[in-house]
């Protein structure tokens, strides 16, 4: 099929490409209202306000918006948002083109093809109107380019099908074999990336809709992914033959596959971001408390650490973290270990900061540079086991429990932090026996190291103990705060895992701890007495985590 327009002026098609391909759409709605609405003078002028602003013309701008609430009721029919936005766009830059005496020529046979669709008679009109209003003349081939741009931004109703030149396909779908091809040949698991998966699908709605109709958009970046990027620019140049058998179009020029090809270039640069983290192992004494609260901690201040493990002082083994990728080793307590290792607070403060930095640092100065292929993820659908299945069904047996036993108590007024032992390990007991068990429990655990936390105010403590047979969390507000050598105390964490259980209760144990770290709002329901708000807190990131935990056993993780 011929092109069916033979000439756009290149400044005005650049421009129009760049504005619409580009750039975000509240970007677009300051710059379509700059004049009406101009940017306060200490305000850094935005490089495409500077590119883009003289041809977006605001008074046109407005007088087109007007046309499209019309031509939506005509055709009866909801523009998308990026649809829109590119009407606007393109028709302001269509007048002023008119305007400078620029026209476009267009295929006889294909403007014939477009009079048959309903929007040239609402593009006849517009026509009109634009004339009308700007005393120039608006051409035959202008008109179908106005039916074009108004065909590929509609969204129709579902009673309104069969649309005569325009097929309606699924944009996921074919984005969806697309990734498929890439990533057969590539060996990447572009499978995972979901926002990729999300953007290209955005993007390639738009773009069916302009290859069906034979209109393409420049690229100025073709050259350059083809140099930095060949072996992926082949392989999605291979994998859109999809347009050839799905969509019978078989002109996809080298500017469209760059397009395609910039959001797969962009995911593999991730994915090697993502090689090159540093794997770490978080150790408290337990596993179980300090150790996940440091490992949020670590999550949120660190971009290029990766938390794989978190283990128990007593039960780490140098060979195991070298062959499961262990690089570093970040302790709660000072660990005597042929690895790498540091110790710092649950709650790193500024020297610690500084501490894991340097020593990330030197790790990675001492990697080689990484780079592609990287390893897929195992793919396609997996039957659980019945150990997995068991497993799954403990987990949700544990955070059952903790729900269901969820305690918030205050206590009379206590003077020292072995009455608060004492008081703590009460609240979980039946009888006087299983209450000096736990005591004595937390106590061990607090020889150990000290679980209090200046920066909370509170005790965090946790043991595995004997004396009961599931996880149970609590919380204990004092009347008045007890000042200790290290710092005022207003309450304590209760987190009990039982000694004969398994990995899935102090996982499921950890989660209240982690939650501490990373949901400011729990502490504070807790402090404040509302238990209602506080187990619904505490709820949501367990069921958030037994969701976690169906996922990984099915992807196979686990």
């Amino acid at each position: 099929m011929a092109a069916p327009l033979s000439h756009q002026p290149d400044s005005q098609a650049a421009i129009s490409n760049a504005t619409f391909e580009f750039s975000d759409q509240g970007e677009l709605l300051k710059l379509l209202s700059a004049s009406t609405f101009p940017a306060e003078p200490t305000a850094p002028a935005s490089p495409l306000r500077n590119r883009a602003l003289g041809y977006l013309d605001p008074e046109i701008s407005s007088f087109v918006e007007s046309l499209l609430v019309e031509s939506e009721e005509k055709l009866k029919l909801k523009y998308t948002d990026s649809g829109y936005m590119a009407l606007v766009i393109h028709l302001t830059l269509s007048i002023r083109r008119l305007m400078a005496g620029e026209k476009i020529q267009m295929d006889a046979d294909y403007l014939e093809e477009l009079s048959l669709l309903p929007e040239f008679r609402v593009a006849q009109a517009m026509a009109k109107k634009i004339g009308d209003r700007f005393q120039i003349t608006v051409p035959r081939e202008e008109v179908g380019f106005i039916t074009m741009h108004l065909s590929s931004a509609r969204v129709w109703p579902q009673s309104r099908q069969n649309r005569g030149q325009v097929k309606i396909v699924s944009a996921r779908q074919v984005v969806l074999t697309i990734v498929e091809r890439v990533e057969a040949e590539l060996h990447l698991p572009f499978h995972t990336c979901t926002r990729m998966i999300e953007e290209l699908t955005s993007h390639m709605d738009s773009m069916i809709s302009r290859l069906s109709m034979n209109i393409h958009l420049d690229n100025s970046q073709v050259e350059e992914i083809q140099k930095n990027y060949p072996d992926i620019y082949a392989a999605v140049e291979r994998a859109c033959s999809v347009f050839r058998e799905q969509l019978k179009i078989e002109d996809v020029s080298a500017s469209e596959i760059t397009f395609v090809t910039m959001h797969f270039v962009a995911a593999a640069e991730t994915m090697r971001v993502e090689q090159k983290r540093i794997a770490v192992a978080v150790v408290c004494p337990s596993g179980m408390g300090a150790s996940r609260m440091l490992a949020a901690n670590l999550m949120r201040s660190f971009h290029n650490i990766e938390v794989r493990q978190i283990l128990s002082a007593f039960s780490m083994d140098p060979e195991r973290l070298r062959s499961d990728g262990i690089d570093l080793v970040i302790s709660t307590v000072p660990l005597s270990l042929d690895f790498p290792h540091i110790c710092v607070s649950p709650i790193p403060q500024a020297q610690d900061l500084l501490l894991i930095t340097q020593t990330v640092e030197r790790l990675c100065e001492g990697r080689e540079k990484l780079s592609l292929p990287l390893q897929p993820r195992p793919r396609g659908s997996k039957v659980l086991t019945v150990a997995e299945l068991e497993l799954l069904t403990r987990t949700g047996e544990e955070i059952l429990q903790i729900l269901r036993h969820f305690t918030w108590r205050k206590p009379g007024t206590l003077q020292r932090t072995e009455e608060l032992l004492g008081e703590a390990a009460g609240m979980f007991a039946d009888s006087l026996l299983t209450r000096r068990i736990i005591s004595a429990d937390l106590a061990s655990r607090e020889t150990i190291a000290s679980t209090y936390l200046p920066e909370m105010k509170i005790h965090l403590l946790h043991c595995r103990t004997s004396a009961i047979e599931h996880c149970r969390f609590g919380f204990l507000k004092l009347s008045q705060p007890i000042n200790t050598a290290a710092g005022p105390l207003e309450g304590a964490v209760l987190l009990l895992s039982p000694q004969s259980g398994g990995s899935e209760c102090v996982e499921v144990i950890s989660q209240i701890s982690m939650h501490l770290a990373e949901e400011e709002r729990f502490l504070q329901a807790l402090l404040s007495g509302d238990t209602v708000g506080a187990k619904a807190l505490a709820q949501q990131a367990l069921v958030k985590y037994f969701e976690q935990t169906m996922k990984r056993i099915g992807d196979g993780t686990v």
